[in-house]
């Protein structure tokens, strides 16, 4: 057997991102993926739908108890598919194949090998029909844009469509009910900003889901700081103008971010807590609403994930006065840290691939192993990087851990500023 099915996939014209799928030997495995999909295959055509009558033989089972001619009755007695190709040789003592398959597109779905593991990925064609992702965050958001980035090329590697179903509000919870109600598919995912994994289990003590029992983490996309920004009609270029400023005027100053006790909503009322000032809270459902009264010089200033700002930092439409991260980004070295006027302050986002309890595991480390193909093209790094959203490889393990202690940490944050639950 193991001589057959080497010859047929030596003659089949692959790709060379098949052969890395492959990963060895095909027939190295009890049970061969090609032999185990092409019995699942229904015929089509007219030519075969004529000899659909008799139901085909049972297909081997292993590698090495199984005779060359019984492969050869077996592919024979299938007739799953029109034939393509003739082989002439490689046939063992029982003689060659006359008949080929047109197996091409089905070795590709058969072979599909976990990266990361021994054997083949189970979830052999996942997905099946467009997948859809559920986020928190309103189209135009940093985490939206992030996500964009990602999925179109996920897309690419699934041959499917993936579509985003923006769920803006209460905090994160009409996304959350969204997901709760979804069907349980294989073919939904979460994408949540850290907002609604770290914060909102604070907030509010009826959630729909629970992040223990209810959701499988799958990955992180990227971690991602801050910026704050300043409307032009402030007038200020520096962070420290800015906190002399609002001293000046105590509780003047607005800024503006995603909903209450939102990250950016976090991240604002850390630094009015570090500088020793007052600022007015404007919560918004969304960035670009947020941006446009910014840029019209209604609300003083805006915290929100650097994707938010590409498009008006270019045209000098208004200030940026400092990052969150701990240290200067190299996209944009002349832009000071907040910790460089404030020592210790520091704030950060990120956006996770989630899937709701019940989803399969082989999904599960597909969609992983998927996630960081994806993320390893030079393209899709760059394009992250221009925006601030620095890739992180997690396993799923890890990435469970890495929210239990995000969660942890912003915790007393959530508590400090009056925002948990009774």
């Amino acid at each position: 057997m193991k001589r057959y099915v080497d010859h047929i996939l030596a003659l089949l014209p692959f790709e060379p991102d098949v052969y890395r799928r492959l990963g060895g030997p095909p027939c190295s495995y009890v049970g061969h993926p090609l032999i185990e999909e092409v019995s699942k295959l229904r015929p089509y055509g007219t030519e075969v739908e004529r000899r659909t009558a008799n139901p085909p033989p049972a297909p081997p089972t292993s590698c090495s108890a199984t005779s060359a001619a019984a492969v050869e009755r077996w592919l024979r007695g299938t007739q799953t598919a029109k034939l393509r190709r003739s082989f002439d040789s490689g046939g063992g003592r029982d003689g060659p194949i006359s008949q080929g398959m047109h197996v091409r597109g089905l070795v590709v779905r058969a072979c599909r090998f976990n990266r990361h593991g021994s054997g083949p990925v189970q979830a052999q064609g996942w997905p099946s029909r467009p997948v859809k992702v559920i986020m928190a965050t309103a189209a135009g958001s940093a985490p939206d844009v992030t996500a964009r980035v990602v999925t179109d090329r996920l897309a690419q590697v699934w041959d499917q469509q993936v579509l985003i179903l923006n769920r803006p509000g209460a905090g994160g919870l009409i996304a959350l009910q969204a997901l709760a109600t979804a069907e349980r598919d294989d073919h939904t995912l979460y994408f949540p900003s850290s907002s609604s994994l770290v914060v909102l289990p604070e907030t509010n003590s009826k959630l729909p889901l629970d992040f223990e029992r209810d959701l499988v983490p799958i990955g992180i996309i990227g971690e991602s700081p801050f910026m704050i920004v300043a409307s032009n009609a402030v007038g200020v270029s520096t962070l420290p103008e800015l906190m002399a400023l609002a001293k000046s005027k105590p509780g003047e100053l607005t800024y503006a971010a995603n909903f209450r006790g939102s990250l950016p909503n976090m991240t604002g009322e850390m630094f009015a807590s570090h500088a020793g000032i007052k600022l007015t809270f404007i919560p918004y459902p969304g960035a670009p609403p947020a941006l446009q009264d910014v840029l019209g010089g209604r609300v003083s200033l805006m915290v929100e994930g650097i994707a938010a700002f590409t498009g008006v930092l270019q045209s000098n439409s208004v200030k940026a006065l400092a990052v969150t991260s701990p240290s200067r980004l190299a996209n944009f070295p002349d832009l000071p840290t907040a910790a460089e006027s404030l020592p210790g302050y520091q704030s950060r986002g990120w956006t996770a691939v989630i899937a709701p309890a019940g989803t399969s595991d082989d999904v599960v480390r597909k969609v992983n192993a998927d996630l960081r193909t994806v993320l390893d093209i030079p393209e899709v790094k760059s394009r992250l990087e221009s925006s601030a959203t620095y890739v992180r490889h997690m396993s799923p393990a890890e990435t469970r851990d890495y929210i239990r202690a995000e969660q942890q940490a912003w915790r007393p944050v959530v508590k400090q500023f009056g925002l948990t639950t009774p």
